[in-house]
């Protein structure tokens, strides 16, 4: 009996691994158009660089069930926020509301290296039968301060049918905190990320850096607006 236990659980992880193999092989080209115009090239390239590569950024991209990739127009860094979206598995959360969980992550990359990484897990909801509004998600940072209930960083998330953002703080240069607010619009791919701060003798500062973003579909290149 322990033997054929043994030889089940082999048999599994060698189905596992050649599934995992499968995966790999069939993961589609992905296409990196920097020769457009509107596109940054100095991120645009570091971003292809990685592609090339087949750097674990590629498997992202192939993967997710959408992946934004997006170019800072005056510097070499670029971002990726990917998520999947709902599966068919909901669970009846009130007699007008179903849910499920979900996640969405957000990479940076400056020169081609990566230098930060965010994500918010939460729920994405939707009414029950009967009517046609798109599901939302709403997530933060499943990180907690030791013995508190309390989020370990300030991330934090939404999804919609049209628009996703996310937002962080972090301590800056002068020692205060910097609030970063990221906005997508999913059917163009424009982005603008809102960096807001107070600095002593001059009050509440704000820069807003406005962009474009690749947007993939499990590796297919939807918009390169």
């Amino acid at each position: 009996m322990a033997r054929q236990l043994v030889i089940a659980v082999l048999l599994l992880q060698v189905t596992a691994i050649t599934h995992a193999q499968t995966a790999r092989s069939a993961q589609p080209d992905i296409s990196v158009p920097c020769a457009s115009d509107l596109t940054p090239s100095r991120s645009c390239l570091s971003f292809k660089e990685l592609i090339d590569a087949r750097d674990d950024i590629r498997n992202t991209v192939a993967t997710a069930d959408e992946a934004f990739v997006c170019f800072e127009p005056q510097e070499d860094r670029f971002f990726v926020v990917d998520f999947e979206l709902p599966q068919h598995f909901w669970v009846v959360k009130s007699p007008l509301i179903e849910e499920q969980v979900g996640s969405i992550r957000w990479l940076d990359f400056d020169n081609g290296s990566p230098s930060g990484f965010h994500v918010a897990f939460g729920r994405w909801t939707k009414p029950r039968e009967g009517n046609d509004l798109d599901p939302t998600f709403v997530g933060e940072s499943p990180f907690r301060n030791k013995g508190t209930k309390r989020p370990q960083d300030s991330t934090k998330a939404f999804i919609e049918a049209t628009d996703l953002t996310m937002s962080y703080t972090f301590q800056n240069r002068g020692g205060t905190q910097t609030l970063l607010e990221l906005g997508i619009r999913r059917s163009t791919g424009r982005f603008i990320e809102s960096f807001s701060w107070r600095e002593p003798g001059r009050g509440a500062q704000q820069n807003d850096v406005a962009g474009r973003c690749f947007h993939y579909r499990q590796g297919l290149l939807i918009s390169q607006q």
